[in-house]
């Protein structure tokens, strides 16, 4: 098993012959699933710069969900120690994030940590006892009439009323410490635009759905909601991001996951990977779909509109900040349009709507580094240093960014005074029965020439390529052989590098067409000029009446677009 090969340095019994740096305290991090790994990553940073103390990690046991642990602490660079050293070594802390496995054997002072946003969820506790609240679970806290931890941190006091209703024995030891997670996603704010960028955003509304884990949960409810909200908003007004748990992604397997999603993602789904993103997501929000996981909470927390998808059926613990929430989100209603949905949560005033959440669920807000620093060290009987610690935003995420090559494109055309094309493009990888409300009856089919599905390519009105060399394109053999293979193609496009499209028409006319306002390739897409020029002489229009300047509605923009003949 990995893992199992016991450590010579930098603890064993005979550590002191290979160490380089002798530390003064060794901590051990606890890890069981990802989830709680994560959470450990938001806490450890206090010890850094500190040479007197050394981290080492070990995973608790088995665990449902503990697939990806040890590629995440691989990719992480840690050393980590075999559980059976761990049952025979002294350490001077050890943290943890799950109350799960068997911490009673660990050697040393236990800091348990919160792995949510407080606790809030009903899970069921594998005994004859029933449903456990999770992170309270009173067989892991307590052990032959002991405490485990040697401190719980809480995020909020009023939490201490419930522990000492389910645990009393822990409740001497809870210290308040605040929420070291949603303070990270506060400081991460000033970082929106950034985050936006990543993403890729641009002026468009970035829609997150999340969902925690179990059959009660928004992917165990409603499997397809993804691809229903794709199908029904437009690509050029909104984006459209998933956050799924990682009991989900590990739970099934990651291969399992994107599999399932695998339509979503062709039609644009920003599908965010299970160890990190899913905070900057949240900051980077229009609107979030949820359910009654954490990530949900902490939208709301932010002010972030959310329409709740599903109410966990139960799991939820009665009068705690999680239950306000579900008194106060709106429901979506699946019976309906989701397009009219989220601009009706939109033009509620959120912060108003929850500015009671935060303060009920994290007290010390923006101190909460500082307070499990000094804890840590007292724990540790170390003075803390004298630098005060430091709470980071969130990384600016790296996801793989989606790229949608087939558009079912709505159109509509005004000849005078000055022509305008007015287009609204959807995914066309998904069913084309939707109900998509745009009130435009003209259509047609604009597809990649590097899409996958022939049968998409074959029925298509526009066929475009991406990225072409200008002076290769104008002269014209690729498109003779794309209309002679699909008769069914009337405008032939390659975009390039400056966004510029070339356009060949199949009576042999050429054009060049160029936004001349200089908006960015993700505002308007070279490939949106190709189905606007369609659109135009689709109508029995001529080419020659639509230039040599035209207005362009896409989405939020509306931008000049300059015709030109081409050689």
């Amino acid at each position: 098993m990995r893992g199992e090969r016991w450590l010579e340095t930098p603890i064993g019994p005979s550590a002191d012959r290979w160490v380089t740096v002798p530390a003064r305290r060794r901590v051990l991090a606890v890890a069981r699933t990802v989830t709680s790994t994560g959470r450990l990553l938001d806490v450890l940073p206090v010890l850094r710069d500190d040479f007197r103390v050394e981290v080492l990690f070990t995973v608790a046991g088995r665990s449902a969900f503990d697939d990806g642990v040890h590629e995440f602490l691989a990719a992480m660079q840690a050393r980590l120690v075999p559980w059976r050293q761990v049952r025979r070594t002294r350490f001077d802390l050890a943290i943890s994030a799950s109350e799960n496995g068997a911490l009673h054997q660990i050697r040393a002072p236990l800091l348990l940590l919160p792995h949510g946003a407080g606790f809030h969820k009903f899970v069921m506790s594998g005994s004859d006892s029933g449903p456990a609240i999770s992170g309270l679970a009173r067989k892991q806290l307590v052990r032959r009439g002991r405490a485990v931890p040697s401190a719980l941190a809480l995020s909020h006091p009023d939490q201490l009323a419930l522990l000492e209703q389910v645990c009393p024995e822990v409740a001497p030891r809870a210290v308040v410490a605040g929420d070291p997670c949603y303070d990270r996603i506060t400081a991460s704010r000033r970082l929106r635009e950034r985050y936006r960028r990543a993403f890729g955003v641009g002026d468009r509304k970035l829609v997150v759905l999340t969902s925690t884990w179990s059959t009660e949960s928004l992917l165990g409810r409603h499997p397809r909601l993804p691809e229903r909200l794709l199908a029904e908003l437009p690509v050029d007004e909104y984006a459209v991001a998933a956050v799924l748990h990682p009991n989900v992604w590990h739970g099934h397997s990651r291969w399992q996951t994107r599999s399932w999603l695998a339509t979503a993602q062709e039609a644009g789904l920003i599908l965010v990977p299970p160890t990190e993103g899913w905070r900057a997501a949240l900051v980077a929000a229009d609107c979030v779909i949820g359910d009654h996981g954490s990530v949900t909470f902490y939208a709301a927390t932010l002010g972030v509109p959310v329409l709740l998808a599903s109410d966990g059926g139960g799991q939820v613990v009665p009068d705690t900040p999680l239950a306000a929430l579900q008194s106060l989100a709106p429901r979506l209603d699946l019976g309906r349009g989701l397009r009219a949905q989220l601009a009706e949560a939109a033009d509620e005033p959120q912060p108003a709507r929850y500015a009671g959440l935060a303060a009920a669920a994290f007290a010390e807000p923006g101190r909460s580094a500082h307070l499990l620093r000094d804890l840590m060290y007292h724990l540790m009987d170390l003075t803390p240093p004298s630098r005060p610690p430091r709470t980071d935003p969130v990384p600016v995420p790296s996801t793989r960014l989606p790229a949608v090559t087939a558009f079912q494109v709505f159109t509509e055309v005004q000849d005078a005074p000055t022509p305008v094309v007015r287009l609204h493009r959807f995914a066309a990888v998904l069913d084309d029965d939707t109900d998509r409300g745009t009130g435009l009856r003209r259509q047609h089919l604009a597809v990649d020439l590097d899409e996958p599905d022939e049968r998409l390519l074959e029925s298509a009105s526009v066929l475009f390529r991406r990225d072409v060399d200008e002076r290769d394109w104008a002269r014209g053999a690729d498109a003779e052989e794309i209309f002679r293979r699909y008769p069914g193609c009337r405008v032939v496009a390659g975009v390039d590098d400056a966004h510029r499209c070339l356009l060949r028409l199949r009576d042999g006319t050429s054009l060049l067409t160029f936004i001349h306002n200089g908006r960015s390739s993700w505002s308007v897409p070279g490939e949106a000029l190709a189905s606007a020029v369609h659109a135009w002489v689709a109508g029995g229009r001529s080419p020659n009446d639509l230039g040599p300047e035209f207005r362009l509605r896409l989405g939020p923009a509306e931008v000049s677009v300059v015709l030109a003949s081409s050689p």
